[in-house]
């Protein structure tokens, strides 16, 4: 990277940490506790920065900002979804304990607090919603990383949100695929039933949680035909037909699918869209060795195909968040380099950090980064569509402390 590059992106990642003070304790801003949407997300970067800067200043405010994380879950001014509440709080603090961050002992609040999210994830399970961002799905991946240091303590109820979701996945022996109904919102805001593909929704999402919860707690038939079993769906779901700058597989399939010899076009993005397909394919990979090559090869298909999809307005690329914009292709571009160690991964991660710096330069500030919602552009401070995701992003690629981390994985990417 040369010097301007590297020059203009460490005074970015500083100007988001002196915005994350002014606003957390000069501005007094009321914010959520969750990590993707509030101060649990701030904390994250803030250490994070800290280490890299050598700032010991940006630790002392982001130990502050968890202190009153703690002292949000002690008024239980929370509620469950790994987004914005809990379940996602509760991965960042073990997270910075792996991190050396903060001590150990932090990890004994998280105890006392599995009967709640369990009951939540049940009740969500209850309503068949298992939402990654939102629902079921999200809190059992939190599960499955608490249970990386003691098993025993939530292997229950692992066991049981696998025999639920199997339960509601709707199977077809024929091709042995599986599915399983989600909501979207059309134009109108109204629901409509489809099956969801996406990473951040569906089932992409799913087989990840399945695979890191069947290398915590073990094999067992109902996971590998759950995880084979969306992995087959989504590759039966295939574009027919594509052009260069269209994705492989469609973002939704609906519920009464007549395939035509037409492509399904799907945005490019941390959320929708067939990149997260590729990372369901290497997960599933992982933990099953008689697919692997299979799911590898599929993989490897949709990652090289991003090559050609470098045009931002085609691709309904209009911010620099990580949820939908180009921040996430930076994040995932750098994962891919670090798994396939090929230079294409290497130039698509330079290519979105340069329209990311774009995005910044328009506004010659933070302005830049404003997230686009409703045909508009709105200001945003957040992990998920904000500036703090964008600076994790940024600060992942010129640091290779923070890119091993291993915080990409609150993103379900290696």
């Amino acid at each position: 990277m040369d010097s301007g590059k590297l020059k203009l992106i460490s005074k970015i990642l500083n100007e988001v940490a002196e915005d994350l003070v002014f606003r957390y304790y000069e501005e007094k801003k009321e914010a959520e506790t969750g990590l993707m949407t509030g101060k649990s997300g701030a904390s994250l970067y803030l250490f994070h920065y800290s280490k890299y800067s050598k700032n010991e200043k940006y630790k002392k405010y982001a130990q502050t900002l968890l202190e009153e994380v703690f002292e949000d879950i002690n008024s239980g001014k929370y509620y469950s979804p790994f987004c914005g509440g809990l379940a996602g709080v509760c991965w960042t603090i073990i997270h910075l304990v792996e991190n050396g961050f903060i001590h150990k002992e932090n990890l004994e609040v998280l105890d006392e607090l599995d009967d709640y999210l369990n009951k939540s994830m049940n009740d969500f399970i209850s309503q068949n919603y298992f939402d990654f961002l939102h629902g079921a799905s999200g809190i059992a991946y939190y599960f499955s990383k608490k249970a990386e240091r003691n098993p025993a303590s939530t292997s229950k109820y692992l066991e049981y949100y696998v025999k639920k979701l199997n339960e509601y996945a709707v199977y077809n022996e024929t091709d042995g695929t599986a599915k399983i109904i989600s909501n979207i919102y059309d134009a109108d805001s109204k629901p409509v039933k489809v099956f969801n593909l996406s990473l951040s929704h569906g089932i992409s999402s799913l087989v990840i949680v399945l695979s890191s919860i069947k290398k915590t707690i073990g094999f067992s038939e109902e996971l590998d035909r759950l995880i084979n079993g969306f992995i087959n769906f989504i590759i039966i779901n295939k574009n027919i037909s594509k052009t260069d700058n269209n994705s492989l597989y469609p973002g939704t399939v609906p519920l009464t699918s007549q395939r035509k010899n037409i492509a399904v076009p799907s945005r490019l993005g941390w959320c929708y869209g067939d990149i997260g397909n590729g990372y369901a394919f290497i997960s599933g990979a992982s933990v099953n060795g008689s697919k692997s090559y299979l799911y590898n090869t599929k993989a490897e298909e949709i990652f090289l195909n991003l090559q050609k999809r470098k045009e931002p307005s085609l691709q309904a690329i209009n911010d620099a968040g990580i949820c939908h914009g180009s921040a996430g292709m930076v994040c995932m571009s750098r994962s891919l380099n670090e798994l396939y160690k090929q230079n294409v991964y290497k130039d698509l991660e330079d290519y979105w950090i340069d329209i990311t710096l774009e995005f910044y330069n328009r506004k010659n500030g933070l302005d830049g980064f404003s997230r686009f919602i409703n045909n508009e552009y709105e200001y945003d401070i957040s992990f998920l569509s904000g500036t703090t995701g964008v600076a994790m992003s940024l600060l992942t690629s010129i640091d290779s402390k923070t890119a091993k981390s291993n915080w990409q994985k609150l993103l379900l990417i290696t």
